[in-house]
Order: structure tokens, then sequence, then C-alpha cells
């Protein structure tokens, strides 16, 4: 059975004109004859930078003062996503709740409190329908680990 490598739909904008088998292909070389071998973030880019015709060399941006930029908002991104809320709960023994702060309201839109979101009827919708996107991806993702079967056939 031949492989068959795509971009994820909310990529395939940053990465059109790309040829997402062709970078599948080129990655999946990096990581040996067997393909055991775990392929760095840093490998990925060497090899991108000594073969400038290779499909991975075009989903890069070798203009350094670009690329910094890019990097900067890949940094934003980081930093949004990574702050939560710590709710103590007031039962013995129980964890505390914790729940993002920031939620984006579409692809590309930007970031909202989640307490903004949650008050707002179509933008609970469109974070609902997320919700469901990204399970759906988890279940696809880890498809292969029958110890969660059980779970996955309550995911739609």
């Amino acid at each position: 059975m031949k492989e068959r490598y795509k971009w994820k739909s909310e990529y395939e904008g940053l990465y059109r004109g790309k040829d997402a088998q062709k970078v599948g292909e080129e990655i999946k070389s990096l990581s040996g004859k067997d393909g055991d071998k775990p392929v760095k973030p840093q490998e990925i880019v060497e090899y991108a930078r000594n073969n400038k015709a290779s499909e991975l060399y075009k989903c890069f941006e070798w203009n350094d003062s670009l690329a910094a930029e890019r990097y900067r908002l890949v940094q934003a991104r980081n930093v949004v996503n990574s702050i939560i809320y710590v709710v103590e709960t007031v039962e013995e023994g129980k964890e505390p709740q914790k729940v993002k702060v920031f939620m984006q309201t579409e692809y590309g839109s930007g970031y909202q409190p989640t307490e903004v979101i949650v008050k707002n009827e179509d933008k609970y919708q469109k974070l609902l329908q997320q919700a469901y996107k990204d399970l759906k991806v988890f279940k696809e993702r880890y498809y292969m680990l029958t110890e969660l079967k059980e779970i996955f056939d309550l995911i739609p």
C-alpha cells in the first residue's frame, strides 16, 4: 500500500503550491531505511537548506528578516496557548480545574477570552464545532490504540 500524504485542511493555504506527497516522502527518507530513526526538526531544516531543489526547501522562509518576524508570530501563538486559568475547587481531594484563557474564534481570526466566547451563542457554537473537529483529529491520530476504542466509539 502506497502512503498518500496531504496537508491538513487548515494548513492548505499556508503550503499552497507545495506538494504534500513529496514533502512527506522527503521527511520519511530522513528517518532511515526502516523508518525507525526519529527525525528532529533541525534535521528537516538542514536537509531543506542543503537541497534547494527539494519540495521541503519551498516550505521554509529563507529571508532571515521575514523568518525572524514569522517566528515571533509563532512565539506569540505559543504564549497565548500556554496561559491557563487554575480554578481551585472546594471539594477536598479534587484536582484544580485548568481552563484555557484564550481561544481562537475561527482559524486565523485571532484569540478571545474563553469567558467571552462561551457567553456568545454564535461563537460558542463555532467553538463546539471546533471541539468536535479536534476530537475527530484525535481519533484519527490514535486510531491504532485499541485501548481507546470505547472512547473512539463515542466520537461521531
